[in-house]
Order: C-alpha cells, then structure tokens, then sequence
C-alpha cells in the first residue's frame, strides 16, 4: 500500500463514525503514527478529504443550528469550514481495506 493509498483510508476511517473536521482528522493521524515519522499536513488532509467526496466515498455539511449537505465537491476554502461523514459507500469501502494495525506498522 502507498502512502497515498494509507493516507486515504485512514482519513476515511477517521470519518466514518461522525462528522469531522480536517484538524481533527490531522490531529488524529500525526498523533496516532508519529512514532513511524509520518507528519500530515492540513493541506495534504483537506485534498484527500476533497478526492474522497469527488469518489461517493464521502459528503461535506454545514453543520449549525441545521445540518445543510454541500452539493458536490466543496471548495478549498469551503472545506476548511465544513464536517465531512463517510457515505455508506465509502463505509463499505472502509469495511472490505485490509489496514495494518494501528500500532504495529
């Protein structure tokens, strides 16, 4: 699996229980591989973020006092002030990568 491809899946993992911002998803990854030097940039997450919902694997909203869907794929200023949630497609695509442990890379 490419970095590429890791990078993916873990970002679509990231955000197929609730809905969440790129910095969390960042957070989450540099805290949670650190310790095999892998560093994401935002920018880096947002794109991946992007292509995920370009390929039906995920949706951006705007969430407030209602949740409003964001047709299509958001902006790049868009999804630095957006949620994004897993489709049911991309949770099935989630269900069927065989990922390596988290810990054990």
């Amino acid at each position: 699996m490419t970095r590429a491809e890791f990078l993916q899946w873990n970002v679509l993992a990231s955000i197929c229980d609730d809905y969440e911002e790129y910095e969390l998803v960042t957070e989450e990854l540099n805290s949670n591989y650190s310790h095999i030097g892998l560093h994401v940039e935002p920018a880096e997450v947002i794109q991946i973020l992007r292509n995920l919902v370009e390929q039906g694997y995920a949706a951006a909203f705007w969430l407030g006092n209602t949740t409003k869907r964001i047709e299509g794929v958001p902006s790049e200023a868009e999804s630095e002030e957006c949620y994004f949630i897993a489709t049911k497609a991309g949770i099935r695509a989630q269900a069927d990568v065989d990922l390596p442990p988290r810990f054990a890379i």
